[in-house]
């Protein structure tokens, strides 16, 4: 019997974490990392957490000035149209979640441009790859990687 609490206790956090891999905390592997255009960040840390039926997303880090940035947004994986803050400015997003490691995502900025992400989680739950395509508010193609690793 004492050996089926820990099994039943582990089992249970399994599950939970199972429920949603994107929650935590996500530090981008600058090494794996590719962006076009750059420059890119210098760092760029990623928590997620829910409140309720939201996702609660909360971006840090220091830009490709050295300047500190912190940005927050609430999302939903529901396919609805939610306002959104980015690196490449303001806009609306859509994010729709075909599993729990499969994801993507339309960013339509107020600039009139639009970029779309495709994301996936290392079945291990380790590594988050999103892969970035468009055209950011500059005017600029974008055909980004980033590699993110779980803390």
């Amino acid at each position: 019997m004492k050996r089926m609490v820990p099994l039943a206790m582990f089992m249970a956090a399994s599950a939970l974490l199972a429920s949603d891999p994107n929650l935590g905390t996500w530090k981008l592997n600058m090494a794996e990392s590719k962006f076009s255009p750059g420059p890119a960040p210098q760092s760029a840390t990623t928590t997620y957490t829910e409140d309720g039926d939201w996702v609660v997303s909360k971006s840090e880090g220091l830009g490709s000035d050295g300047k500190p940035f912190n940005v927050e947004n609430r999302l939903k994986t529901d396919g609805n149209e939610y306002p959104y803050l980015s690196p490449w400015g303001k806009g609306t997003i859509v994010i729709e979640q075909a599993n729990p490691y499969h994801w993507s995502s339309v960013v339509k900025l107020d600039s009139g441009h639009t970029l779309t992400s495709k994301g996936v989680i290392s079945q291990d739950g380790r590594t988050r790859t999103v892969t970035t395509t468009g055209t950011n508010a500059k005017g600029e193609k974008v055909n980004s990687v980033t590699v993110s690793e779980r803390q």
